[in-house]
Parts: C-alpha cells; sequence; structure tokens
C-alpha cells in the first residue's frame, strides 16, 4: 500500500485561503442580492420603486406588496432604461459630491437634471401601474390614510404624491429657488430647497447613489424619497438670514466655462 503523506503546512494555507475567498464572496452576493439583486437588472420593480414610494404611502408594506405582485414591472423595464436611469443618477451624485465648478450653479443644473430623470421615471411608472392607480383612485383620496384602506389605494396616493413632488422640485428649480449659505439664526449651513433646508438629504443621496451602478439601489431610492419628503413640505419663501442668489449675475461670472 502507497502511504498517504500529511499536506504540508504551505498547501493548508493555500486552502484555507480559498474556502475564506470563497465564504466572503458568498457574503458579498446575499448582500448584493438583499439591496436591490444583482447588478442593475430589475433594480426599477425590485427596490428603487418600493423605496422610493414607501415614505409617501400610509403603509410600506402594502406599497411594497404591490411594487413586487404587479405585472407592470416587465412594462416599466421596456418604458425605462435601467442603464440610462442609472447613469443619469449616478451623475447627479457625483456633481452634488464634487461639483467641477461654481457650486451653486453646478447643484442647480445637477437638479435639473434630477428633476428630468425622476419626472420620466414618475411619468412611465404612472403608465405602467394604470391599473393600480384606477383602482386606488375610485375608492376616494382619503381612503389611504385609513387603517383598511386597500393595497392598490395606499399604492395610487403614493404614486401621485411621488408625482407631484417631482414636478414641485422641478418648478423651485426653473424659478432658481435653491440656496446654499451659513443661517445666522440657527448657526449652521444650510443648502435649501424651496426654502426648505436639504442638506443633509443631499449629502445622504450623494453617498448611497454612488452605490447604484452595483445594484445598491435601495439606501439611494430611500435617501432620494427623504430629499423628495422635504421638497414636498416646502414653500417656496426665501430662507431667513441668506441672501437670495442673483442667478444672472452668477452665470455670467461663472457659468460661461462650466462644462457639464
Amino acid at each position: 500500500a502507497v502511504p498517504v503523506l500529511p499536506p504540508s503546512s504551505w498547501l493548508l494555507r493555500v486552502m484555507r485561503a480559498a474556502l475564506v475567498l470563497r465564504w466572503v464572496g458568498l457574503l458579498s452576493a446575499a448582500e448584493a442580492f438583499a439591496e436591490g439583486g444583482a447588478g442593475s437588472s430589475g433594480l426599477i420593480g425590485s427596490a428603487l420603486l418600493p423605496a422610493l414610494l414607501e415614505p409617501f404611502a400610509a403603509s410600506k408594506d402594502r406599497v411594497a406588496s404591490v411594487c413586487l405582485d404587479m405585472t407592470s414591472q416587465s412594462c416599466l423595464g421596456e418604458v425605462l432604461a435601467e442603464d440610462e436611469l442609472v447613469a443619469n443618477l449616478t451623475r447627479v451624485c457625483s456633481l452634488i459630491r464634487e461639483p467641477p465648478g461654481d457650486p451653486l450653479l453646478v447643484l442647480r443644473r445637477a437638479l435639473s437634471q434630477l428633476g428630468a430623470t425622476l419626472a420620466r421615471f414618475s411619468d412611465g411608472t404612472l403608465r405602467c401601474c394604470a391599473d393600480v392607480v384606477a383602482a386606488g383612485s375610485g375608492a376616494g383620496d382619503g381612503v389611504a390614510d385609513e387603517e383598511g384602506a386597500s393595497d392598490p389605494a395606499s399604492a395610487a396616493l403614493a404614486l401621485r404624491r411621488l408625482s407631484s413632488a417631482v414636478a414641485r422640485l422641478q418648478r423651485f428649480v426653473a424659478d432658481g429657488k435653491i440656496n446654499d449659505g451659513h443661517c445666522p439664526f440657527k448657526r449652521e449651513q444650510q443648502t435649501t430647497i424651496g426654502g426648505e433646508n436639504v442638506r443633509k438629504e443631499l449629502q445622504n443621496f450623494a453617498q448611497h447613489g454612488s452605490g447604484l451602478a452595483a445594484g445598491k439601489s435601495r439606501k439611494a431610492g430611500k435617501a432620494l424619497a427623504k430629499l423628495l419628503r422635504k421638497v414636498e413640505r416646502a414653500d417656496g419663501s426665501d430662507p431667513p438670514g441668506i441672501p437670495p442668489v442673483n442667478w444672472e449675475m452668477r452665470e455670467a461670472m461663472f457659468g460661461r466655462k462650466l462644462e457639464l
């Protein structure tokens, strides 16, 4: 009989390292799946849409079930090009994190791109979810706020509120209702849209949005939803203690060489 020789120490180390790498790979795959699936495939229906709608709904569980079960997910993939959506949102996050020029001008143009991207997103969602919206509209706007509201009613209200918040964002950006400066009353740096301080929400979205290309859309969607909720509450007034922006002068001074 041929004797079986024990493996050498270096071989054992190689085998152990291989097992560790395999385990780390499995954990990474599980985390990516939990964040919204592998890569950007299916991120609209499975992660981004529920994360955006839940804060606008009376019941996030009802909205999540509708988003996951409704047959319009395939429609979303046809109406909205996921690669383009991810590229646009990632670009917005990059501009907010590292503005390549005058920060306020860059912020306004980044928010303009964000508003246009979200408008296409919400319009496409409303078209694809027409049956859900119709089912919810028939019950009346107030039904979704009651404990016994149906899943479609809650989802329909969330869709309408999301679309309204996006339109509000676009209007504030077009009207130049954006500002950034130090508030002497609260003694803090503020970034405002429509008079509402969204500095924290913008920074969170810019941070988490960088993971969209890797399929981590859940956190980015939640951060974006919090930003839109604040825009929904904004009244369009100028922030106290911070002078309004003279956009014409700022464009003349810094806008000519600005290329985004």
